[in-house]
Parts: C-alpha cells; sequence; structure tokens
C-alpha cells in the first residue's frame, strides 16, 4: 500500500529532529529496516532502527547540524543540504512506500570549515564510491562495496564486475552515478 506524503516534508522534518537532537522524532522517519550510508568523518554504513539510534547519539554530539543551506526535489527522492559546525553537508534522502525514509547517502559538500573536522579530501585526483546492492523495487540488500577511481565511467566499468549480474546503485558520496541494471531477454525483447 502506497502512502501519499511530502517528501520535502519529510527532509525538512528530518533536519529539524536532527538541529533539535530529538531521537525519537527522527527514528520516527526511518523505516525499521533503513539504511544510512555515511561518508562524514570517513566512511559508515548503518543499517537498522538499533543502529541508526546509536549514529545519531553520536552525531549530536560531534556535529550538530545549523542551518538549512539548500533542499531539492529529484526524481529519487529530495537532496538536502545543511550546515554543521564544520562543514556543509548534502543528504540524498531516499523514501518507501509508506512515506519512511529507507536510505540517506551524505557526505561533505563542501571542504571543512575548520582543520581535523570531517573527512580529508587530499586526494581530489581519485574518489571513492560505493557500490549498493539493491533488490528489483530499489532496496539495498546488502553492504556496499567500495572501490576508488579518477571518473565515473572507471568506477562503474568495475562495479560491474563486483554485481555479478545483479541489481546495484553506484554513490560518489551523497551523488547517485547511476544504477546498473543487468540485461534481459524475454520473449524476444530487450529489457
Amino acid at each position: 500500500m502506497t502512502t501519499k506524503f511530502d517528501p520535502m516534508a519529510v527532509a525538512v522534518d528530518w533536519l529539524d529532529a536532527y538541529r533539535a537532537e530529538s531521537i525519537e522524532d527522527l527514528m520516527f522517519l526511518y523505516e525499521d529496516q533503513a539504511a544510512h550510508a555515511c561518508d562524514c568523518d570517513g566512511s559508515a554504513f548503518i543499517v537498522g532502527k538499533q543502529a541508526l539510534r546509536a549514529h545519531w547519539i553520536e552525531r549530536f554530539k560531534i556535529h550538530p547540524a545549523y542551518d538549512l543551506a539548500d533542499i531539492q526535489p529529484d526524481a529519487d527522492g529530495v537532496t538536502i543540504s545543511y550546515v554543521t559546525n564544520c562543514c556543509t553537508v548534502q543528504a540524498k534522502l531516499q523514501f518507501g512506500e509508506t512515506g519512511k525514509i529507507r536510505l540517506v547517502i551524505c557526505g561533505e559538500e563542501t571542504l571543512p570549515l575548520k582543520a581535523g573536522c570531517c573527512s580529508s579530501k587530499a586526494d581530489a585526483a581519485t574518489r571513492t564510491y560505493r557500490v549498493f546492492p539493491v533488490d528489483s523495487d530499489g532496496y539495498v540488500v546488502g553492504s556496499p562495496i567500495e572501490i576508488a577511481y579518477t571518473g565515473d565511467r572507471e568506477a562503474l566499468a568495475q562495479a560491474k564486475q563486483h554485481t555479478n549480474g545483479s541489481e546495484a546503485e553506484v554513490w560518489q558520496g551523497p551523488r547517485r552515478v547511476r544504477p546498473i541494471r543487468p540485461l534481459s531477454i524475454t520473449a524476444g525483447s530487450l529489457n
């Protein structure tokens, strides 16, 4: 059953709960098996509400959120940018049919505002990509594989080798590069 909801409003509620350090309000917005891939302060991949709760309690202490910088709807959900105590972060929120958050992928949008804060972007020539295995509905079904390449084309070629013909999505920070869909031939047509 699909529930009508406003993805932009949910994204604003998500940031408001983060800024207010309201763990219960934040957890209410997530699906039970939601995933969160965070490229701030290194890489973390969190799945499920119990792990998300621990992650957010730590984030409240280390990097409180301040102001909304930007929010944009897109075909897959909402991209929201916000200012923390050290940098501007961009988060991509995807939603399930019930209007709850099923996936967040976040990372720094700008260089740190102060030394030693957030992750290091020392090697701009090599980018870290994540290959997320997904099911036919687009839900993350396993931990991502990290690969490092200088560009999208090389990363996509390498990512295809890791998928073994399964569906996946390739992300670079909070930016979805593109999905990988296996080719199948049924009844004489190419899908």
